[in-house]
């Protein structure tokens, strides 16, 4: 018996693109937040983040036309939901793209953190051969292998693509954890922020890894379209674990403070515009419970103006003093009788 192709292939990337929008609702709010609490960054990282928002935005519109061709325009036309078309091969060339950019970042904070150049270039290495064998498969599932159930030919590029994924994903995963143990020391508090970077850095690496090894697995295994699903999910995984991590430099800094910190536009961008207030002497208080360490800064800013402001108020009135007493002994030195 011969099966709906609506069913082996649409189906599971209807699924799947039930979950890639429901992520790229994620994505927006996570970007919404690194941009109210992280106008410190360096330009290039801001321009990165719209970079990378843009290419995820991208992803979730063509899956989305590509699902809205087969299953509404061309509804029941079953020549046409067997064929893979241009925007069907979209999806594998944004998410090797994405998968590319968010590698590539993690590369540059591995360097950052061991100062070895090897460990980020084998990360790199692992990023392009992935962006590579991803878009060598779109290019063939639009031109060469035009039919779905055909695509078990292009094994070799799949397995080379998701197999660089998860090798690049591990090996971040792996170099960001053994640096980062060694910092742990004595301080409780010091421990507690590691470990609790450490538990990001394993849960957003992790999940990109896993996905994309079920992924691969059921690609290889599955003779229908049950990889999709996955497939189509890949991309906002990589997104969002990119954004977590960023986003979570906020919370780690609450909990160095022991307060935490509310996530509102006002609140943060006040916050931030009074950053050039904190005194250089100050940039190492000591502990301190109950404010941030910001509003401490901002506060002993506002108490040594008000003190050169009365003390400016003082000097002023002493002036005035003075200048009336000089009035007054002149007037009297014009006095008749008045010896000078």
């Amino acid at each position: 018996m011969v099966q709906n192709p609506a069913e082996v292939a649409h189906g599971f990337m209807f699924i799947g693109t039930l979950f890639n929008v429901c992520l790229y609702g994620v994505t927006i709010t996570q970007c919404y937040l690194y941009w109210v609490t992280s106008q410190r960054d360096p330009p290039w990282i801001k321009r990165f983040v719209v970079v990378l928002f843009l290419a995820d935005t991208a992803n979730s519109v063509l899956d989305g036309m590509a699902l809205y061709g087969s299953l509404v325009q061309h509804f029941g036309d079953l020549k046409f939901l067997g064929t893979c078309n241009w925007l069907y091969s979209s999806d594998p060339a944004t998410t090797a793209l994405i998968a590319f950019l968010v590698q590539c970042f993690y590369a540059w904070r591995v360097k950052a953190l061991t100062h070895n150049i090897f460990f980020a270039s084998v990360i790199i290495v692992c990023a392009v051969v992935g962006l590579a064998a991803g878009l060598v498969t779109a290019v063939l599932s639009s031109t060469t292998i035009v039919l779905f159930a055909e695509f078990d030919k292009l094994r070799i590029p799949v397995i080379v693509w998701l197999t660089s994924n998860v090798v690049g994903d591990v090996l971040i995963t792996s170099i960001l954890v053994f640096y980062l143990a060694k910092y742990r020391n004595g301080i409780v508090v010091t421990n507690d922020l590691i470990n609790g970077i450490i538990k990001v850095t394993v849960q957003t690496g992790m999940v990109t890894a896993i996905c994309a090894t079920i992924n691969l697995i059921t690609y290889l295994a599955v003779p229908t379209g049950l990889y999709l699903m996955f497939n189509y999910t890949l991309a906002k995984l990589y997104a969002n674990s990119m954004l977590s991590t960023l986003n979570a430099r906020v919370v780690w800094q609450s909990k160095r403070t022991d307060t935490p910190i509310q996530f509102s536009e006002a609140r943060s961008a006040d916050i931030m515009s009074r950053k050039s207030v904190v005194p250089k002497a100050n940039l190492n208080p000591a502990p301190t419970r109950g404010r941030p360490e910001v509003f401490v800064h901002v506060e002993q800013h506002v108490e040594e103006h008000e003190m050169r402001g009365w003390s400016d108020q003082n000097t002023e009135k002493t002036r005035t003093e003075e200048n009336d007493s000089d009035h007054h002994e002149d007037t009297d030195s014009e006095k008749p009788g008045k010896v000078v």
